[in-house]
């Protein structure tokens, strides 16, 4: 049998003040010491004579989907948890004309899920496996001699930080913090890299008391900073090493903020990480003013109840003030 050891890391698992109903979607895959295809399979959901179809790509055992369809003036699929691990409800809400739509679904057991896979991919080369594919037990013990049939590089840390940072991925966010307590002789948890982080915000002058940060990504609801501390530590950290700010996402370029101040003075002048969670709209980064002055900025928004596109065009009327200072 094909077995999945991720245990260079915790079992995967929901973080504290992760919303249960965002359980299902792709920014929430738990991170884990084994974990392929981003921990995540893609949905789609097509409307067929006889009524809804849903497949799975790449398929998988570890997600069991049922659909249910709605009205609604835009198509929209909605993804619920269900009540065992994996068990997911795709609501389907759009005009009766919508044909398809589709969703990246987290896969509840990722060491699990790469074991299902290899499975599929030895099966295809002719290899047969008796066994079914399963994770490793915690009081499972490894090979005394194994013997090592292919190895791959990671890329480079700082490809890795670019790379989460750009395009906001929660689950390399997770997985980074995990390592950092690792490496820097704590656990390999996310406990142990916040450790790390507060002694990161003492150097930058700030309270850990003050600040209460419980994960990695910001998707817990439990998170609690201030702007102002966002600010010194990007500034501790941009006077330790200026070339961070290449890691931020760009105004007018891939990431996140690829459609922001596009075609204003500010495209490529902005670089920030962004922060979204419902009813939240944050920003941190730098500003290059057109007098050849960097500004570190924070924008913090909260409770917002207008729509998203109202609160970014506040935000961008406010970095190009910030642009022509």
């Amino acid at each position: 049998a094909v077995v999945g050891d991720g245990g260079v890391l915790p079992a995967p698992s929901l973080l504290a003040g992760w919303s249960w109903d965002d359980a299902a979607y792709a920014y929430s895959a738990p991170p884990s010491g084994l974990t392929v295809n981003e921990g995540v399979v893609d949905l789609r959901v097509v409307a067929t004579a006889d009524g809804v179809s849903a497949s799975l790509e790449p398929m998988t055992s570890l997600v069991r989907v049922s659909v249910e369809r709605g009205a609604g003036p835009r198509s929209t699929l909605q993804l619920l948890p269900g009540w065992a691990p994996g068990d997911v409800v795709a609501r389907w809400l759009g005009p009766p004309d919508a044909l398809a739509s589709h969703e990246w679904v987290a896969v509840p057991d990722p060491p699990r899920f790469a074991a299902e896979q290899l499975s599929c991919v030895l099966a295809e080369a002719g290899i047969r496996v008796e066994g079914a594919p399963r994770s490793a037990r915690r009081d499972e013990v490894p090979l005394a001699t194994p013997t090592v049939l292919a190895r791959e590089e990671s890329m480079t840390l700082r490809e890795l930080c670019a790379l989460t940072n750009k395009d906001s991925l929660n689950l390399h966010a997770e997985t980074l913090l995990m390592q950092l307590g690792r490496l820097a002789g704590a656990e390999p948890t996310t406990f142990g890299g916040l450790q790390v982080v507060g002694e990161l915000l003492v150097e930058a002058g700030r309270d850990p008391s003050r600040v209460r940060l419980v994960d990695g990504s910001g998707l817990s609801r439990m998170n609690l900073l201030s702007p102002e501390a966002a600010v010194s530590v990007l500034r501790h950290t941009l006077q330790r090493d200026p070339a961070f700010a290449d890691l931020l996402a760009v105004a007018g370029e891939p990431g996140t903020l690829q459609h922001r101040l596009v075609g204003t003075v500010g495209q490529g002048r902005v670089r920030a990480k962004t922060g979204t969670l419902t009813g939240h709209r944050n920003m941190v980064g730098v500003v290059d003013t057109l007098r050849g002055r960097r500004l570190v900025f924070a924008i913090f928004i909260s409770g917002l109840v207008l729509p998203r596109v109202e609160a970014d065009a506040a935000v961008d009327a406010a970095l190009l003030t910030l642009v022509g200072w």
